[in-house]
C-alpha cells in the first residue's frame, strides 16, 4: 500500500488508502475499518484502515510528510483515531496503534458506535473547525490546526520520561544542573559527572540534588510558592518540559478498582480534581471508587487565602449555581469534600463514588507523607487489582515514582497502577520544578539502594 499526495479539493479517502493534502479529506463506510486523521496546520493526514494495511506504510507516510518530533512533543497536533467498536474492526484499530506507538504519538481514540452515548464531539475535547461526524460514515475537514484537547485517548500514553536513561544520567537534568551550577559559581568539579548506572552513582547525584534543589527542610509547597523566580527560568523552563514536568499524562487503561486523588493544597487538590472529573465525564476512564489519600493537616494561612471557592475559574470552573460556604474549612480533607461538591453535578453517577481517607500523623511524625497515605490506600484495598492515582503538573513524575517505590518495598504484587495528570496551565516559580526533581531522585535512588542491597544478599 502507497500514500498519496493531492491538491484536489476535497478529497476521498477511500478503503485502504492513506492521503496527505493542502484540502480538506474526508471518508466513509467505517464498518469494519478504522481511521486516523491529524493536521500540522499546513497538511491534513487520513488514512481509512483495514486489515490489509500496513503500520510501516503509516510510519512512512508520516515520517516523510511530517516533523515528527514537532507532533511527539507540540501539544497543538493531537491524532484523532475512530474505530467502529460495534463491528469486528480491532485489527484495523491494533494497525493504527502499533504505527502511532513506533513514533512516539499520543492519540484520542473514539468509538464511533458510542457517539450517541457520548455526546457532541466538542464535549470529548475534539475540536476541529467544520468537523461533522455521524455514524457510519465520516468527514473530516481539517484545514486549521487543532486546538489542545482537554482529554486525549486513554491509549495516548507517552513515554516514561526517564531521569536514568540506560547507563547515564538524563542528558536534560545533567544541562540543568550545570546550568544551575554556572550561576551559583560553584566550581564544575563539585558537580557530579554523568555517572553510569549503578547505585553508587546514582547516589552521588541525588545527594548534590538534594542539597541544591530540594525545598528547605520543614517548608511545604506552599512555602515556596512564592519564592521569586529564578533569573535562569526562561532557559529552565524548555529542560522541565523535556523532563516531563509539563505536559498532561494519560491512563493507557479504561477500567480500574480504585482512583485514588492524591492529597495537597486547594490549587492542587482542584486541578486533579477536575482532571479526573473530564476523564469520568468523557467515559475515557471508568471506576469503582474514588479516593482522596491524604494526611490530616491544618491548612496553611498561604492556603486559605487561596482556597478558590467563591472566586471563577475557568480552568475549573464550578457547578451553576453553586455557592460558597460562609466558614472556610481549617483542614484539608474538609476543604476537599467541598471542593469535591464544587466541581461535581450531584446528578452525576460517579458522585456518589467519592470517599476521603485521611491518615493521622504516624509516631514521632508532623503529619504522614505520601507514603503513609499510599501504604493506607493498599491495607484497606486487599483485594484491589488495579489503581488510577491521580497528580497534577510538576509532581506527577515524582508521585509515580513514590507509588513504584511503595508497591517495590510492600512487594504488592498483581496490582496494575498507573498516575495520570493535567498539563501545567498556570505560572509556577521554578523552586516547585527543582523541588520535585530532587525528590524523584532521592526516590529512585531508595529503590536502587534497596535492590542492590538485596542483590549483595543473594550472593552472600
Amino acid at each position: 500500500m502507497s500514500y498519496k499526495r493531492t491538491k484536489e479539493e476535497p478529497r476521498m479517502v477511500r478503503q485502504n488508502e492513506i492521503c496527505v493534502s493542502e484540502h480538506q479529506l474526508f471518508t466513509a463506510g467505517l464498518f469494519g475499518c478504522s481511521a486516523v486523521a491529524f493536521t500540522d496546520g499546513k497538511k491534513n493526514f487520513l488514512a481509512h484502515v483495514d486489515g490489509q494495511t500496513r503500520s510501516a506504510d503509516i510510519v512512512r507516510a508520516i515520517s516523510n510528510n511530517f516533523n515528527v518530533p514537532e507532533l511527539v512533543q507540540d501539544w497543538k497536533f493531537t491524532i484523532i483515531m475512530w474505530r467502529n467498536a460495534s463491528m469486528a474492526n480491532t485489527e484495523p484499530t491494533r494497525i493504527i496503534e502499533d504505527a502511532l506507538r513506533t513514533l512516539g504519538l499520543s492519540f484520542k481514540l473514539i468509538d464511533m458506535s458510542r457517539m450517541d452515548e457520548i455526546g457532541p464531539m466538542t464535549e470529548v475535547g475534539v475540536d476541529i473547525t467544520g468537523t461533522f461526524c455521524e455514524q457510519p460514515s465520516i468527514q473530516l475537514p481539517i484545514q486549521s490546526p487543532m486546538k489542545a484537547p482537554e482529554i486525549p485517548s486513554s491509549r495516548g500514553l507517552l513515554p516514561e520520561v526517564p531521569l536514568v536513561i540506560g547507563s547515564r544520567i538524563n542528558p536534560d537534568l545533567s544541562e540543568l544542573c550545570h546550568l544551575f551550577a554556572r550561576h551559583l559559581g560553584l566550581p564544575e568539579s563539585e558537580l557530579p559527572p554523568d555517572p553510569r548506572r549503578d547505585v553508587e552513582a546514582i547516589a552521588e547525584w541525588n545527594a548534590w540534588l538534594q542539597k541544591y534543589f530540594l525545598r528547605p527542610a520543614g517548608k511545604d509547597h506552599q512555602d515556596i510558592a512564592t519564592v521569586p523566580r529564578h533569573p535562569l527560568h526562561d532557559q529552565m523552563f524548555p529542560i522541565f518540559e523535556r523532563l516531563g514536568l509539563v505536559r498532561a499524562v494519560y491512563p493507557t487503561e479504561q477500567t480500574f478498582d480504585v482512583v485514588a486523588i492524591f492529597g495537597g493544597t486547594p490549587v492542587d487538590t482542584r486541578e486533579r480534581m477536575y482532571h479526573l472529573i473530564q476523564l469520568l465525564r468523557s467515559g475515557v476512564i471508568r471506576a469503582n471508587e474514588i479516593i482522596y489519600i491524604n494526611g490530616r493537616r491544618p491548612l496553611h494561612e498561604l492556603e486559605l487565602a487561596s482556597h478558590g471557592l467563591d472566586t471563577p475559574n475557568v480552568d475549573t470552573p464550578s457547578q451553576p449555581n453553586w455557592i460558597p460556604p460562609r466558614a472556610i474549612p481549617a483542614f484539608q480533607h474538609e476543604m476537599a469534600a467541598l471542593i469535591w461538591d464544587q466541581l461535581v453535578d450531584v446528578r452525576t453517577e460517579f458522585y456518589g463514588k467519592f470517599k476521603i481517607l485521611t491518615i493521622d500523623p504516624p509516631f514521632g511524625k508532623i503529619r504522614a507523607t505520601t507514603e503513609d497515605t499510599i501504604a493506607a490506600l493498599l491495607a484497606q484495598h486487599p483485594g484491589m487489582r488495579s489503581c488510577l492515582f491521580i497528580s497534577n503538573a510538576p509532581y506527577r513524575p515524582y508521585q509515580h515514582e513514590t507509588v513504584r517505590n511503595v508497591f517495590d518495598q510492600l512487594q504488592v504484587e498483581g496490582v496494575r497502577f498507573e498516575t495520570s495528570s493535567n498539563q501545567l496551565t498556570r505560572p509556577l516559580t521554578t523552586a516547585p520544578f527543582l523541588d520535585t526533581l530532587a525528590r524523584r531522585a532521592f526516590t529512585i535512588d531508595a529503590i536502587e539502594q534497596r535492590h542492590s542491597l538485596k542483590e549483595g544478599m543473594k550472593y552472600n
